[in-house]
């Protein structure tokens, strides 16, 4: 009676010792999954940051071009107002000019006109108080 006794404890030794070391064997698995999962969280995330550098970068360039290219149009924009205000101011001062000519020319033939008109045609002056007689 005591052989089957000591087996079955024996039994539970070994058993406890398997239970023991798979335990031990599943720690040591899990923590090695654990240090990977985290090394691959940390290559995730160091690739993330690098990829948002990469897109900052692409993102100034882009702006500085941007802002190059708004400078540039807004110099030439510049440059075709005053080039607009100068054209209206030239064809102000040309309509000023035809219209003291048009005035010489006008002043010239009221002159002539006045100046060759006979003193018959002209009608007599006659005070407004009095009203005009029949010829």
């Amino acid at each position: 009676m005591g052989l089957p006794l000591a087996e079955p404890a024996q039994d539970r030794t070994l058993l406890l010792d398997w239970l023991v070391i798979t335990s031990e064997e599943r720690l040591v698995d899990s923590q090695a999954w654990w240090v990977e999962d985290v090394t691959q969280q940390d290559a995730g995330h160091m690739e993330n940051l690098a990829q948002q550098d990469t897109w900052r970068a692409e993102d100034l360039a882009h702006k500085e071009a941007q802002d190059w290219a708004d400078q540039l149009f807004r110099a030439r924009f510049l440059a075709l107002e005053e080039q607009h205000r100068e054209a209206v101011e030239q064809q102000a001062a040309r309509a000023v000019e035809e219209t003291e000519e048009d005035h010489w020319v006008l002043d010239n033939v009221l002159a002539l006109a006045v100046t060759f008109i006979t003193p018959a045609a002209l009608s007599p002056i006659v005070p407004p108080w009095q009203p005009p007689t029949a010829q």
